[in-house]
């Protein structure tokens, strides 16, 4: 354990009090023959009485001298003696304010100052009184005739010298006071305070004795503090690494290769305690997955050639046999002057079982896919199949119906079937013609044919067109069109389609009584061409599907509305095809709104 004080002391021995005691003996006799001298000069012979005089001034002169220097000697070998005193009753201390405490006593033991106390300074500028001397629990007090207010400590606390002051006999007895910073970080750190009933003479060396204690002190305190933010900084370092997710190790590459040290989460990955570690340094290469061990260990001698840091991911053997994927960050570092390689570790199990159930997912999924594709192909090639075998017979019918209705002896009954086929040709022929167009649009060989579109003028076609229907089913059909609206380029023919296709659907799906308005506006940017009806209208949750193709509405189904589910995907695609959009609001049972927005 490092003591909280080393105190340096001079290398010159100290006289014992024995020596300095003869030195006073060899003084005294000294002064006895000098007057037993000038004694004998006198009374025997006169003549001699000079030197005698002389020499025995001398001897005298001499005398004093050699006490002064035993005296300061002496003081010294006490100032020693009070350094060596405090540091070794200082040198096991286990804190600062038993430093503090201990060395507070071992000056008032040792010295001429018999009453002694500890102040603190604390962070608001206030003292606290950590230490008196005598203590209380030995039924000692500060001197009544003290202050026992802090102004002396608050004195050198904010001058940061050593001060003193005394007090006159007010009928409790004088008092006198001295007190000292010790200074660590340039800073007051604390302060020794001590008091004595009797005038203490100026003392300098005493005074650089209290100084060297103060800045040994200061030293110490200094050390103390940066031991103690060091054992914190450990401390915090030590429980971050035991509550991250991860484990870490110290390991020693090469030939003598093993493990060093692990931390506690290498239980919870490995099932192997740090103890198993420490007894048991080849346990990495026992625990490698057999799959891994070769390529792992290429990887750990490769390092330790090329000094590059190692990040992989390989297989370990738990104790209960099970397998634990890791990934392991590893760098080699010269410590104490052998390579070690350090790193961490962390369990990848579940992320590796996950990447294993999303690859085995892939696979799944594009066969899935494949087969999708190859019934789309088929479709495809039905769909065209179909078109082409249905719209030459569909020709060929339609031809041979007009060549029969140029008969004029055909009875009303007949002429009433021949209509009946013409109008399922005809809806036949819409029906292959959708399908031939959205083959089309699939493939991206939609073409429009670009001109100047009259967007009013289309509009009121559709309604001229579709009127007569909406007539026979009592539906009030109207158009409310925007004035003076600015020509578009487009395809008329297709635009006119779409038109056709929203009246139609809301002729079909609006009641008798009802209402469809067609209607339009200029904006600044765009376009908008509205077909309000106040029919059925459609659920919410069947909006997102309203156009995918050959999809129809459950009441449509229900109701056997006619109808392929082709016409409003259609739609979308030759509004799109204009870099428009389609936009519908629907309330089940109050109608429905389609807007269709065209750039100017």
């Amino acid at each position: 354990m490092t003591p909280l004080l080393e105190l340096r002391l001079p290398a010159t021995s100290v006289p014992t009090r024995d020596r300095v005691a003869r030195h006073h003996v060899k003084i005294r006799f000294g002064l006895f023959l000098a007057a037993w001298a000038l004694l004998a000069a006198k009374w025997f012979d006169p003549e001699l009485f000079v030197f005698e005089v002389a020499l025995a001034l001398a001897v005298l002169v001499h005398a004093a001298r050699r006490e002064r220097l035993l005296a300061s000697v002496d003081r010294k070998r006490v100032q020693l003696e009070l350094v060596t005193a405090v540091a070794g009753a200082t040198e096991n201390a286990a804190d600062v304010d038993e430093l503090l405490a201990r060395a507070a006593e071992e000056i008032c033991g040792q010295s001429c100052w018999p009453c002694g106390r500890v102040w603190l300074p604390n962070e608001d500028g206030t003292l606290k009184l950590t230490y008196t001397q005598p203590r209380s629990d030995e039924g000692g007090a500060w001197p009544l005739a003290a202050t026992n207010e802090e102004g002396l400590a608050r004195r050198v606390l904010a001058t940061g010298r050593a001060c003193d002051e005394s007090k006159p006999d007010d009928g409790a007895g004088a008092t006198f006071a001295f007190a000292f910073p010790i200074v660590a970080d340039r800073e007051v750190a604390a302060i020794l305070e001590f008091c004595s009933s009797e005038q203490q003479p100026k003392d300098d060396a005493l005074l650089a004795t209290h100084e060297h204690l103060s800045r040994q002190l200061g030293e110490v305190i200094k050390r103390a503090r940066a031991e103690r933010q060091m054992h914190s900084t450990d401390e915090r370092l030590r429980s971050l690494i035991q509550t991250l997710p991860l484990a870490t190790y110290i390991d020693r590459p090469g030939e003598q290769a093993g493990t060093i040290w692990v931390s506690p989460q290498m239980a919870e990955i490995t099932s192997y305690t740090p103890e198993d570690w420490a007894a048991d340094p080849a346990l990495f290469r026992k625990v490698l997955h057999p799959d891994d061990h070769d390529r792992v260990l290429g990887e750990l001698k490769r390092i330790k050639q090329t000094g590059e840091p190692l990040d992989h991911e390989y297989r370990m053997i738990r104790r209960d046999g099970g397998t634990v994927w890791v990934h392991d960050l590893a760098v080699t570092v010269e410590h104490d002057g052998t390579d070690v390689t350090r790193g961490f570790i962390v369990d990848v199990t579940a992320r590796r079982v996950a990447e294993q159930e999303r690859d085995e997912t892939l696979v799944q999924l594009r066969g899935q896919n494949e087969k999708l594709r190859q019934v789309d192909s088929l479709k495809d090639e039905f769909i065209a199949l179909v078109s082409h075998e249905l719209r030459t017979p569909l020709t060929s019918i339609r031809g041979y119906l007009e060549l029969v209705r140029d008969e004029t002896n055909l009875t009303e009954e007949q002429a009433r079937f021949l209509d009946t086929i013409d109008r399922n040709a005809v809806r036949l022929q819409g029906v292959v013609g959708d399908l031939l167009f959205f083959a089309q649009v699939e493939a991206g060989k939609l073409t429009l044919e670009r001109g100047d579109v009259d967007v009013n003028a289309l509009l009121t076609d559709a309604a001229d067109t579709a009127r007569p229907t909406a007539t026979a089913r009592s539906i009030r059909l109207s158009a409310e069109l925007g004035p003076e609206l600015p020509t578009i380029r487009g395809d008329c023919a297709r635009l006119a389609q779409v038109v056709d296709n929203f009246v139609s659907n809301a002729i079909k799906f609006t009641p008798g009584s009802g209402d469809v308005i067609i209607s339009s506006v200029a904006h600044v940017e765009e376009l908008e061409i509205a077909v309000r009806d106040t029919g059925m209208g459609i659920s919410a949750a069947e909006l997102p599907r309203l156009f995918q193709r050959f999809f129809r509405t459950e009441r449509a189904t229900a109701q056997a509305i006619a109808g392929t589910g082709l016409g409003l995907a259609i739609a979308k695609a030759i509004v799109e095809g204009h870099k428009g959009r389609i936009t519908v609001e629907s309330v089940e049972g109050a109608g429905t709104t389609f807007r269709i927005f065209l750039p100017r």
